[in-house]
């Protein structure tokens, strides 16, 4: 964190600074260390301290640093450092002066170094500014009242007080009453001058907010606490907001002119004069703003006349315009999600994900973009930060979306960007109102040329999200049946489909809405759409790849929705849509396309709370920070842009990623769309096309390895009816998932009667079943001698060919790159992501060659065959010290990374 200027910077408990001269042994640096990375704490009166600047946790300023923030405000204002005192004794107190009361600074009319030798009587009498710092506004009131107004109490006629923490900044002094009247610092004299009481705001002297969120959300406590209900809250929350930048504007051209919205407690303003001058300014910016927003503004403020006051003394001194687009994005994402939750919760794409998107497609800015479920306009508002186009009142980004609180919400996310002039947000049901003809199928049909540069949308889909409007159907490609022909080969026909998912359609009507010579779609789909067999899925493949080229993949971890209710697993496709569309997938050229995987997206996945996450040294905990002395998020967003801005796809694919810088020793993994095309399903899931999958396939084919299917034959497991016909009061032992480990089983008595319909297989002794499940496929285990054993359908039950193998089989299951190809084969976009039979036999695993591993190895399978286990951990240490001939592949970092 910064400290005012790039030459004081902070280093706290548990902080590394990322840089090699930090030494890593202790979770705290001494003094000495932190000096010589160059984060120790300096405070411009006293130079380098010592003690550091942050709390435990390394992510908050401390008091120390906090008081070093108040000196370097008071030098801004000309106030000389020789003048100002730390901690000075104001008076001496009780038990024959032995207690005393101290300030925290105190800035003195002597110089410092005169008032220290003076008796301590006297030298108060030269305090003209007393201080008091808290680390936290936990006990604000409480401070000023039993600290702050005693230091007034013995300070000298005129004598001013400070109060500073990390949310408010107040001046407070005796009026000619004696009574203690408090303002915002904004009314501070600079050095030299007199002090006239409080002033009134002007644009020039509103201060920026080191976190415009917070202050928002200390006014919806405050509305809380005057019993205003939460949606009411939110919607004054709005009328705040919009109100204080509408004042704002207007006082542009005058920023040495008062504002209108004061601090009511600062002027000694009555609560009733409060309402109805922020009513009037209310109306003009209601008038202003209810032109674009669906929604009419309420041009009149209805609550409480207290609660109104103490919202906008919190208000009043902070500017909101010209705040960065992350801070106002920050701040609307807060407050919207509160104001629309219930309506527009499966809007919300993560800023941070959002923000990674727009920088693949690398909008620039005389590019139009398109969003066609533009939901709160993220993808908008992310591309005008990243590439902000001139205010020239020409539109340039566009939304359209079915639902009135989506419309409302993206409306006020661009007056909040100041983007509003530039933006055309409408109602529109995209999927019925899709431009150009009704059906792009031929080079002769393919007139329709688009309109955009990029559309980049995350659209609705589901199997529950579905069009079955023939009207609409008609007008898509995908909304016709597709049949194989003689060939194998997909052919769509005229007969329409009874129901198509959503977001297939949305595939569709995204490329057709961009320009035909190179327009790009940056689209979010669930992993299912890209890996699925069934000719639904298929045929969205074909359609894309005959009129688009694929540029990148990149796949999400799973959860990575949780937020909005979504356990899904997706990815982010990048296509450039042809000139003209093929006949065929087959008939186009080669290129390379990009395929990368994110495990880490700066927030913890797949929890209710998703805390943000930050990078830490492995070897003892400390966080990591940058040359600000920040924390740095714990994230692959910059990891995977400079790759894939190394990448052969973006020497193809110029605009991909473009402008971001590449990173030393950082290469990018593509692979040529023939490898696409080689399949018949035409497969898109970028977890069968990742790195790390060839990778460890290329490692084992090295050496003497097997297909799955050479060894083992897959038996099917037994239909509903044979379950039925089991006896309903014979005792079995049944296994489920969670029964098994990697290696072991713990099966539970059960009754026929009792079975459950997935209870499908019936094991033999020396089977072996392994978990088709995306979840579970490292578990697995050998059937053991019980007589009645019967297992559940999440398992794929094998026969072994040849017994003497069966080393070779078990070794490869306990390890990660069995583990590896099974999570990349899974079908699917949940949890219940399915490895298929047919994908199951293309494992390929090492066989374990003659030895002592092999012969230590067989003891332990000897053990299985008998019920006995485990195996996994001999495998692991095996592996480990390279007897066995498996790669050594790191585990995931998290159980939601697909990979």
């Amino acid at each position: 964190m910064v400290l005012g200027s790039d030459n004081y910077l902070h280093h706290g408990v548990g902080l590394r600074p990322m840089t090699p001269t930090s030494p890593s042994h202790s979770p705290e640096p001494t003094v000495k260390e932190a000096k010589k990375a160059g984060l120790a704490l300096v405070c411009p009166i006293r130079g380098s301290l010592k003690v550091l600047g942050t709390t435990k946790d390394g992510l908050r300023p401390s008091e120390e640093a906090r008081r070093v923030e108040a000196i370097k405000y008071l030098l801004s204002q000309g106030y000389p450092p020789e003048h100002i005192l730390i901690e000075p004794i104001v008076r001496r107190i009780g038990h024959g002066g032995r207690n005393s009361l101290r300030a925290d600074l105190a800035v003195t009319d002597l110089p410092a170094a005169e008032v220290k030798v003076l008796p301590v009587n006297e030298r108060v009498k030269h305090a003209r500014i007393l201080g008091e710092v808290k680390r936290d506004s936990g006990k604000s009131a409480q401070t000023r009242e039993t600290q702050v107004e005693p230091l007034l109490a013995f300070g000298p006629p005129g004598c001013l007080a400070i109060y500073w923490d990390e949310e408010d900044q107040i001046l407070l002094w005796h009026d000619e009453k004696k009574q203690l009247c408090e303002g915002d610092l904004s009314a501070l004299p600079r050095w030299g001058e007199g002090f006239t009481g409080a002033e009134r705001l002007t644009l020039e002297k509103l201060r920026k907010p080191k976190n415009l969120k917070r202050v928002f959300e200390r006014i919806a406590d405050v509305l809380h606490a005057q019993g205003v209900e939460e949606r009411k809250r939110f919607e004054v929350v709005l009328q705040l907001l919009l109100t204080k930048m509408w004042d704002e504007r207007l006082h542009e051209a005058e920023p040495d002119a008062a504002l209108d919205i004061q601090d009511p407690l600062s002027l000694d303003l009555s609560p009733d004069v409060a309402v109805a001058n922020f009513n009037l300014l209310l109306r003009g910016a209601a008038a202003h703003y209810n032109q674009l927003l669906p929604e009419p503004l309420e041009d009149r403020v209805k609550i409480s006349p207290t609660a109104l006051v103490e919202a906008l003394h919190i208000l009043a001194p902070w500017r909101i315009a010209g705040h960065s687009g992350s801070a106002i994005q920050a701040l609307y994402m807060w407050f919207a999600k509160k104001l629309y939750r219930r309506e527009l919760a499966e809007y919300f794409t993560p800023p941070r994900l959002t923000e990674f998107i727009v920088r693949l497609a690398a909008p620039q800015q005389h590019e139009s973009i398109k969003d066609p479920a533009v939901g709160s306009a993220d993808f908008l508002m992310a591309a005008e930060r990243l590439s902000p186009a001139p205010r020239d009142g020409i539109a340039r980004l566009y939304g359209a979306d079915i639902s009135d609180t989506g419309v409302m919400a993206a409306r006020v996310n661009a007056l909040l960007h100041d983007a509003a002039g530039i933006t055309q947000i409408e109602k529109v049901d995209s999927l019925a109102e899709v431009d150009g003809p009704s059906a792009v199928t031929t080079a002769k049909d393919a007139s329709e040329k688009g309109r955009f540069h990029i559309v980049i949308t995350n659209p609705p889909f589901g199997t529950s999200i579905v069009i079955q409007t023939p009207a609409v159907l008609a007008k898509f490609d995908l909304g016709h049946e597709w049949v194989y022909d003689e060939d194998g080969g997909l052919v769509r026909t005229d007969n329409l489909l009874k129901s198509q998912e959503a977001g297939i359609l949305f595939v569709e009507a995204a490329l057709r809405q961009v320009l035909n010579d190179g327009g790009r779609v940056a689209i979010i789909l669930p992993n299912g759409y890209l890996g699925n067999r069934s000719t639904r899925y298929h045929a969205l493949r074909e359609w894309v790849l005959r009129h688009a080229r694929v540029a990148a993949i990149v796949g999400f971890p799973r959860f990575t929705f949780k937020g909005s209710g979504a356990d899904v697993s997706a990815s982010v496709l990048l296509l450039e849509r042809r000139a003209e569309p093929l006949e065929d997938s087959a008939a186009g050229e080669d290129y390379p396309v990009a395929v990368e995987m994110l495990e880490r997206l700066g927030w913890n996945v797949g929890v209710k709370k998703e805390a943000d996450t930050f990078k830490r040294d492995p070897r003892d905990g400390s966080l990591i920070v940058d040359s600000d002395g920040v924390p740095i998020p714990d994230d692959d967003y910059g990891l995977i842009l400079a790759r894939i801005a190394a990448s052969a796809a973006a020497d193809e694919f110029g605009w991909l990623a473009k402008g971001y810088p590449q990173r030393e020793g950082e290469d990018g993994w593509t692979v040529p769309i023939s490898q696409v095309l080689t399949d018949p399903a035409r497969y898109l899931d970028p977890k069968r096309l990742c790195r790390k999958y060839f990778e460890i396939r290329e490692h084992i084919a090295h050496d003497d390895h097997f297909r799955m299917g050479d060894l083992v034959e897959v038996i099917p497991q037994m239909t509903a009816t044979q379950v039925g016909a089991l006896s309903a009061s014979k005792v079995y032992d049944y296994v489920e998932i969670q029964d098994v480990g990697p290696g072991i089983y713990s099966p539970n008595k059960v009754r026929g009667w009792q079975l459950p319909s997935r209870a499908r297989h019936v094991a033999q002794p020396g089977d072996v079943f392994v978990g088709g499940i995306w979840g579970s496929v490292s578990k697995w285990f050998v059937a053991g001698p019980e007589e009645e054993l019967l297992v559940t359908n999440g398992f794929h039950r094998l026969r072994i060919k040849q017994p003497e193998r069966l080393v070779d089989l078990a070794a490869g299951l306990c390890t990660e790159a069995f583990a590896v190809q099974m999570r990349a084969l899974a079908r699917g976009s949940d949890g219940l992501a399915e490895v298929t039979e047919d994908d199951l036999v293309n494992v390929v695993l090492p066989v374990i060659p003659p030895g002592g591993a092999r012969d230590e190895l067989q003891g332990y399978v000897d053990q299985l065959l008998h019920g006995h286990t485990s195996v996994r951990a001999a495998v692991s240490d095996l592996v480990r010290t390279g007897a066995l001939p498996f790669p050594a592949v790191s585990p995931r970092p998290s159980h939601v990374v697909l990979v």
